[in-house]
Order: structure tokens, then C-alpha cells, then sequence
């Protein structure tokens, strides 16, 4: 690795979600990691294993095989190359970066429409959203699973019932495997189209979204993103 290693900052953090994208003899495969220790010369990332053929008994990747990294940095998507160093177990692996961080799709620009479930509620006058959203985030597993347009800066769902232009909602997001956490946050609401049976076409903005919560939004949209692409994007990433 080149001596003078500033140009590989900044890399994942400790405790930050990230997407591995593993690119084999054209075939691609996409899995979510958690980094568990960053250093300036590598990270080791925890894979979430247990939706890939083979579940924990299968290593995401072998040593000395390339695996490249996409994670959040502020308003950035990062992306960068790494080489298997080692395999700590099945699902720990030591990642060491084999060339400069650099930058891709910005957040709000990278999209997916995935399957998930949603809850919200408009914020009337004197109510304390983070106390909605805790409320919708306990009920968020009775709602019923719909095809939700997400991206790192909003998000296009069905809303039941009436809602008023130019207001804000509280929401909570239970965002599937392989990241499987409950997002909650704060939006604009850009766009309210009635359909029939009293439905809305809902699209929000995120004004108040923790960098936690938005980590993990984005490495579910990274997820079936780079997984639509599948050989095509596997291709491509291999003659790099």
C-alpha cells in the first residue's frame, strides 16, 4: 500500500453499515456489512449472512479477492476498492484498500423502489415529533407491506386519508433485510396526489433524519439498487 495513505480518507467508521459489492467471473453479489474496527490501513466488516446461498457457512468473499465498499459520508456516497487481507471467520473479514476513497452517486440521486413497511402521521400544532415517530415506530410492523420509491433524501409511498399540502409527517420505516432496523425521522411533504378509495400518492422530503437512521436507509437502497444492476454493473466494476 502506498506509504502516504491521505488520499484513502475518509474510510468507513466503526459501527457505520456499509454495502459490499463482490464481483466473480462476471457474476455480482451484493451483501450489507457493519464495520466493526476502522483503521487508516483497513477495516474489518461483519457480513449479514444469513440471506446468501450457504447462510453462515459460506465466506462473502476468499482472500486476495477484490470486494468494493459503498457507504454514506455526509451527503457523499463513497466508494471504495479493497482486497480480502483476511478472514477472520465466516462472516468477519479484514479489508484492505487498494486504491483511493472516492465519490459516486450523490444520496438524493440514487434511488430504489423496495418492499417495505411504513407508518405516518401529520404533525399537527404543539406535537413532539420525536414522540410521534416513537409511537409509529412501536405500531410500524402492523402496517402492510408496500412498493416504497426510497432514496437518501425522501421517499414515495401510499398514504391513507386526507393530508394537507405543505405540511410535515413524522415516520417510521422498517427497512428489510439484510439491514432490518426501524428508521424514524421528520418530512416535508413536496407532493399529495388523490387516488381512489381515498388513497394519496405521497412524496416527502427528509428535513430531520439522525445520520444513523440515514446510513441505514441508504444501504437498503444501495442493496437492491447495485442487485438490479446484477452482471451488467459486475462487469463493468471488474474491468476497473
Amino acid at each position: 500500500m502506498n506509504s502516504d495513505e491521505s488520499h484513502l480518507a475518509p474510510l468507513p467508521s466503526d459501527d457505520q453499515m456499509v454495502t459490499a459489492v463482490v464481483v466473480h467471473d462476471g457474476n455480482v453479489k451484493v451483501i450489507a456489512g457493519r464495520v466493526l474496527v476502522a483503521k487508516r490501513r483497513g477495516v474489518v466488516v461483519n457480513f449479514d449472512l444469513d440471506g446468501e446461498p450457504g447462510g453462515k457457512t459460506s465466506a462473502p468473499a476468499e482472500r486476495g479477492q477484490t470486494v468494493t465498499l459503498l457507504y454514506g459520508g455526509g451527503e457523499r456516497v463513497l466508494r471504495v476498492r479493497t482486497v480480502v487481507a483476511e478472514l477472520i471467520d465466516g462472516r468477519k473479514l479484514l479489508l484492505e484498500p487498494t486504491g483511493p476513497v472516492t465519490e459516486g452517486e450523490r444520496r438524493e440521486f440514487l434511488r430504489a423502489e423496495l418492499q417495505l413497511r411504513i407508518s405516518a402521521a401529520q404533525l399537527r400544532d404543539g406535537a413532539v415529533p420525536a414522540t410521534v415517530s416513537a409511537g409509529l415506530a412501536q405500531r410500524v410492523g402492523e402496517r402492510p407491506l408496500q412498493t416504497v420509491d426510497l432514496s437518501g433524501s425522501g421517499a414515495k409511498f401510499i398514504w391513507d386519508g386526507p393530508i394537507d399540502r405543505n405540511s410535515q409527517v413524522a415516520l417510521a420505516i422498517a427497512l428489510p433485510s439484510p439491514v432490518g432496523a426501524v428508521v424514524t425521522g421528520v418530512a416535508d411533504v413536496v407532493r399529495a396526489e388523490p387516488l381512489e378509495g381515498g388513497h394519496v400518492d405521497l412524496a416527502v422530503h427528509f428535513v430531520d433524519l439522525g445520520e444513523a437512521a440515514r446510513d441505514d436507509l441508504i444501504n437498503a437502497v444501495f442493496h437492491k439498487y447495485y442487485e438490479a444492476l446484477g452482471a451488467r454493473m459486475g462487469a463493468a466494476m471488474e474491468s476497473e
